[in-house]
């Protein structure tokens, strides 16, 4: 039976998925260091979940480089692997009824028909990290269907896309979160992506120029129906 999981989202990233623009999403590897690794940056490696010829499920990866095959041992997915399921968690506001809407786009939380359902915490805005199951939207429930290991700077330009970055202004090329949307400028995907990560990671010493390795999740759209089959 498939394990369910929430997944963090922010504001951004709950309106790509909305628009069924955004079915990948990358989080730095915890406690993996980013450098050379584990026999230089001249190689690029790629990691498949279980390993090749192993049974799926395993904790364990395997690197490919070459002709050479390395096999290492760490973190097993924290938002899991191939056929596991993902509902959203995103912030919720109080409404003046004591009700909740998604702090996203102020669409009201279904499942308030009951007492059990009225809002039950102190503070008016719960921060997504503690939004219950029951609150998740019935469309932003994804089933993974790809995991990899990877180095950040490995994302491809078709990859970026399904990242959900922003068309840039007149819609031609792609946004530069850096320079915002009131610049008349637009770049490819990849550089997009590249600023848009640096403005969630480059503070904490993560930024794309830092390459860090990362588990890059693929996942489609399912109905809530099936997640409680």
């Amino acid at each position: 039976m498939a394990t369910e999981r929430g997944i963090l989202m922010s504001a951004w990233s709950v309106g790509r998925m909305l628009a069924d623009a955004k079915s990948q999403t990358r989080r730095p590897i915890k406690g993996l260091r980013a450098g050379p690794w584990p026999e230089g940056d001249e190689f690029r490696y790629t990691a498949v979940y279980g390993g090749k010829g192993e049974a799926p499920g395993e904790p364990y990866w395997h690197f490919y480089a070459d002709d050479k095959s390395y096999r290492f041992t760490f973190e097993k997915p924290p938002l899991g692997v191939p056929g596991d399921l993902l509902y959203c968690k995103e912030a919720l506001t109080e409404t003046a009824a004591h009700f909740a809407r998604y702090a996203a786009d102020g669409k009201w939380v279904e499942g308030y028909e009951t007492d059990d359902h009225y809002w039950k915490w102190k503070r008016p805005l719960l921060n997504a990290r503690f939004m219950p199951k029951w609150a998740a939207r019935p469309e932003l429930w994804r089933r993974i269907t790809d995991v990899r290991a990877q180095r950040v700077q490995e994302i491809s330009e078709a990859d970026a896309i399904a990242e959900g970055v922003d068309h840039g202004p007149m819609r031609t090329g792609w946004l530069d979160y850096e320079l915002g949307p009131t610049i008349m400028h637009s770049v490819p995907a990849e550089y997009s992506f590249k600023t848009l990560w640096d403005s969630i990671y480059a503070a904490r010493g993560l930024g794309f120029e830092a390459n860090p390795w990362v588990f890059a999740y693929t996942f489609e759209r399912i109905e809530r129906k099936e997640a409680s089959a």
